[in-house]
């Protein structure tokens, strides 16, 4: 059954070989650690292609992805309103420092439904929901050596998605942060900020979303912001004509930006007192009706 599930989402790479050099004579590790995750994630589904005889595999593609920098112990969750009768996947990868990524799927009361937690640096879960409601989707790595960066994607039926896509707004996103750093050189990593230290719960440092025109979403981070410098760095896919960008600091001034033709956003972040922060894409336009977006909060150390 396992093997089932994982061959019937394939379909998001069949024809997708990826080849991305971005400046490569700079590092970005924020950068290096996202793609490497996306390549396990990815590439796990593609080595299963040909065994798809199914042909089931063109129902479901992804509609979101978060990620994670996470160590030994910790987890990072995210609530996502599932509805009955329809089924989702769930699936994970993990960067290089990541041997195994776990999923755990539970409902309001704690219990545990379904789970991927075999040792691998992939994960995949199907869920099919008794009830429509809230549910809480737990990403972990409990073997990591030191701390590792790992994504979850949801998937759902009839969702438009292509893997070409997501590349395309990763390389837009590293080659804005590598061309606004040329002249400054800050040094960087993912923003480790704790949801609930008392559970080792960790806020997700990384977003991406497949939306239609003129649709929005909005992500509300409960995590407290230590006071320290932050860049929020967002970037599209090249199909995006424009794409406006909001950004609040709790009981801070909005911070808003457009995206038009460059397809990327930065905005560095500096809280005047410990806080939380929330944001929200808005009034998407694009040349093909959908698009990816996708951003990371990354903490500046000098």
């Amino acid at each position: 059954m396992f093997r089932y599930i994982i061959i019937m989402f394939t379909f998001l790479l069949v024809s997708f070989t990826l080849s991305v050099d971005v400046l490569p004579q700079q590092k970005w590790e924020p950068g290096e650690r996202i793609k490497e995750a996306l390549d396990t994630l990815t590439g796990s589904l593609k080595r299963t292609v040909e065994n798809d005889v199914t042909g089931n595999a063109s129902k479901y593609g992804i509609s979101n992805l978060v990620g994670a920098y996470l160590k030994m112990g910790e987890k990072a969750v995210y609530t996502a309103s599932l509805e009955t009768g329809n089924s989702y996947v769930f699936a994970a990868g993990g960067d290089v420092n990541t041997a195994d990524v776990d999923i755990l799927i539970k409902d309001e009361t704690g219990s545990i439904l379904e789970k991927d937690d075999n040792i691998n640096k992939f994960a995949v879960v199907l869920f099919t929901p008794s009830k429509t409601g809230l549910y809480f989707i737990e990403l972990l790595t409990p073997t990591v050596k030191e701390r590792g960066f790992a994504v979850v994607a949801m998937l759902e039926k009839t969702i438009y998605s292509n893997s070409a896509n997501m590349y395309s707004a990763y390389e837009n996103m590293v080659k804005s942060w590598l061309a606004y750093n040329s002249n400054k050189q800050y040094s960087t990593r993912f923003a480790r900020n704790y949801q609930d230290a008392s559970s080792n719960s960790v806020s997700f440092c990384f977003w991406g979303y497949f939306m239609d025109d003129n649709t929005s979403h909005s992500w509300s981070n409960s995590a407290i912001m230590p006071t320290k410098e932050f860049a929020f760095v967002t970037a599209c896919d090249n199909d995006v004509k424009y794409l406006e960008v909001e950004i609040n600091l709790t009981e801070e001034k909005n911070i808003r930006s457009d995206i038009e033709d460059d397809r990327t956003f930065i905005k560095r972040l500096s809280p005047k007192s410990a806080t939380s922060f929330d944001f929200k894409y808005e009034n998407l336009k694009t040349r093909s009706g959908k698009s990816f977006i996708m951003s990371t909060l990354i903490e500046i150390t000098n």
